[in-house]
C-alpha cells in the first residue's frame, strides 16, 4: 500500500508539534503499518495542488486543519484515492466524526489498519467563488463576530468556561442585526429573518467534548438550520444548544433536509465561513449534497 502524506506546515497544530517531529512520526506510522510514502509540506494551496496531480497513491493522509482537508477532498472526489485526515486543526470536525483519536499517532495507526468508506461532501458555488468542497458546515452571518466569537471558544473545556465564552460571543454578535435570508431548498421558496443561519453536511446529533459531532455521514442530506436568533442573548442560547448536544431538540431552531440549498441576501453582500474559513459573495450562494463522493479511512464510524 502506498500514501501521499500531505502536512499543512501553516497549521496552529503543526508548529506546537514541531513539522521535523510530526513529519518523522507520520513516517514511522506508515511504515510500522508497512505503507510506502511520498510526505510533501506546503501551505493549503500547494498541498490541494498536489493531491490534484497524486496518482498511484492508496491514500492521501491530510495533516492539518478542517479548511485543508476539505480543499484536499475536492481533489479526491470520485477517485479511488482514501482521505485519511489528521487532527492538526482546532476543531478538528471531520476526523472526531469519523472515530480518529486526537492523538497524531493512534489516529495514524487506526485509519491505516481500516478499510476506505464512502461518506457524503458538500459542494459550494457562487460567482467570486466558484466551486469548492465542504466536509462539514456553513455558517452564514457577520463573520468578523463569528470569528471573534470563535477566538473565545478555542479553549473552552467546561461548561462554566462554555459560559464565559458564550456571553463574549453574545457581546460579539449582539452588533450584528439580523438579515432577511431568501432561501431555496430543492425548489421550495422560504423567507427567514436571523443574524445566524447554518447549513451542515449530514446532520448534528449531539456533542462530544463540547463540539457538535454527527452521527452519520452518509445520509446524502444537507442540513439547514433555521435559528431564531436576532440578537445576543438568543444566540447565546442557539450556541449553548449546539455546543451542549440539544440542538435537535430545541423549540427555537427548525431543521429542514435537503439535496441543494441556495441562499441569498436582498441588496447586500452575503457574509459567511466554509468550514470555518470567511468568504463573502455579492449574489447567491449554493450547496449541494455530494452523495457518497469521498472515500476515507475510518476506523470506528458510527454510521455504517
Amino acid at each position: 500500500m502506498k500514501a501521499l502524506a500531505l502536512i499543512n506546515e501553516t497549521a496552529g497544530t503543526v508548529a506546537k508539534l514541531g513539522l521535523d517531529e510530526l513529519r518523522a512520526a507520520i513516517e514511522e506510522e506508515l511504515e510500522a503499518a508497512d505503507w510506502t510514502a511520498d510526505v510533501e509540506t506546503g501551505d493549503a494551496a500547494a498541498l490541494m495542488a498536489r493531491a490534484k496531480r497524486a496518482e498511484g497513491y492508496d491514500a492521501v493522509v491530510c495533516a492539518g486543519g478542517d479548511g485543508t482537508q476539505a480543499a484536499v477532498a475536492g481533489t479526491l472526489l470520485k477517485r479511488d484515492i482514501s482521505l485519511l485526515p489528521l487532527p492538526c486543526g482546532t476543531m478538528n470536525l471531520l476526523c472526531r466524526d469519523i472515530g480518529l483519536s486526537m492523538d497524531i499517532r493512534e489516529a495514524l495507526a487506526a485509519g491505516l489498519a481500516a478499510k476506505p468508506k464512502a461518506i457524503d461532501a458538500g459542494r459550494i458555488s457562487s460567482e467570486e467563488l466558484g466551486e469548492r468542497t465542504f466536509l462539514n458546515n456553513i455558517v452564514f452571518g457577520a463573520y468578523a463576530d463569528l470569528a471573534e466569537a470563535r477566538e473565545f471558544l478555542r479553549e473552552v473545556e467546561t461548561l462554566d468556561d462554555l459560559s464565559f465564552a458564550a456571553v463574549h460571543a453574545a457581546s460579539a454578535l449582539a452588533n450584528a442585526g439580523p438579515a432577511d435570508f431568501r432561501l431555496n431548498l430543492d425548489g421550495e421558496e422560504r423567507l427567514f429573518r436571523t443574524n445566524t443561519l447554518v447549513v451542515s453536511n449530514n446532520r448534528f446529533t449531539g456533542s462530544t467534548e463540547l463540539i457538535p459531532a454527527r452521527a452519520s455521514l452518509d445520509e446524502g442530506a444537507l442540513a439547514v438550520y433555521f435559528l431564531e436568533a436576532e440578537g445576543g442573548a438568543s444566540f447565546t442560547a442557539r450556541l449553548m444548544e449546539f455546543l451542549t448536544g440539544g440542538v435537535d431538540q430545541s423549540p427555537r431552531v427548525e431543521i429542514a433536509d435537503c439535496k441543494r440549498c441556495a441562499v441569498s441576501l436582498r441588496d447586500e453582500p452575503v457574509i459567511y465561513a466554509i468550514d470555518g474559513e470567511p468568504q463573502e459573495s455579492a449574489g447567491e450562494v449554493v450547496m449541494e449534497i455530494l452523495p457518497g463522493a469521498l472515500k476515507v479511512l475510518a476506523p470506528a464510524f458510527s454510521g455504517y
